[in-house]
């Protein structure tokens, strides 16, 4: 009774919000939202919301985004292909939410954080989800002399024999010095601006990262790459090769492998700098 009738006040906090869309109150959270999505979801959702089905539906028109629970239980823990994204806060699920219900067209309605958090706090049951940073020594030096052969053979014919940002094919055409360069970098097929495919080592790969989990990244190498043929590698060889990547980058190595697996690749967040990470 208790999970129904959270569920019940959770659609009454977004049916409220429902009739003021275009109100002034949501352009904020709309605004907010949408650059969430840019950072987050546009890599696999598209910015048009057509997505990459069957792994990564379209959210234009999508009637399932009337149903703010599913919505928060995918992006808080992941469902199928799609990675979940703990880092993110209550306002932040809202912003989002809020977004993707209302972009190409949808008129689902606004989202309150406080319905967010309401439903957060009892699917969680006030557990803390605890993160690590890419910093922390994720990967050894092993698995990453794996991932260079496979990364030659796979990987390197589009991003290049040296896939840091001004060696080989993977340097944007957008200016390196940005502070923070759009995350766009990283691959909207939709979205010009590279002259092959972008860096996948280096400052420039780690700022289009920045704030992701190692699973998003997993998850769209296994869904989407190599392009001409998806998933052809196994699970083992994709975090393999994100080690060499790593390895690349510079990133300090530790005394435990990357695992194949995204309920564990979650709570590792990738960042440019080193950071102390903690929810």
């Amino acid at each position: 009774m208790r999970k129904i009738g959270l569920i019940a006040l959770v659609n009454i906090l977004v049916l409220g919000a429902a009739s003021v869309v275009a109100e002034e109150s949501d352009k904020e959270l709309f605004a907010q939202g949408n650059a969430l999505f840019d950072a987050n979801c546009v890599l696999c959702h598209q910015s048009s919301g057509k997505g990459i089905p069957p792994a990564f539906p379209a959210l234009a028109g999508n009637k399932n985004l009337q149903d703010l629970s599913l919505i928060v239980t995918n992006i808080h823990k992941g469902q199928g292909a799609m990675p979940a994204f703990p880092q993110l806060s209550a306002e932040e699920i809202a912003a989002l939410a809020t977004y993707i219900r209302n972009a190409w067209g949808n008129e689902f309605g606004g989202v309150r954080s406080e319905a967010v958090a309401a439903f957060l706090a009892d699917q969680d049951g006030g557990e803390a989800v605890e993160l690590r940073s890419v910093w922390d020594g994720v990967y050894t030096k092993e698995q990453a002399n794996r991932g260079e052969p496979l990364y030659a053979k796979n990987c390197a014919e589009c991003h290049g024999d040296t896939p840091v940002a001004g060696g080989g094919f993977g340097a944007p055409i957008q200016s390196l010095t940005e502070s923070e360069p759009s995350f766009l970098l990283v691959s909207d097929p939709e979205v010009g601006g590279f002259a092959s495919a972008p860096p996948l080592a280096g400052g420039v790969f780690l700022r289009g990262w920045k704030g992701q989990t190692v699973a998003t990244l997993y998850q769209y190498a296994r869904t989407g790459m190599p392009q001409d043929s998806p998933g052809s590698l196994s699970d083992q060889q994709y975090v393999d090769i994100i080690a060499y990547m790593f390895g690349l980058t510079d990133l300090p190595t530790g005394e435990s492998e990357l695992l194949p697996d995204a309920q564990e690749l979650i709570a590792i967040i990738i960042e440019p700098v080193a950071t102390k990470l903690g929810m």
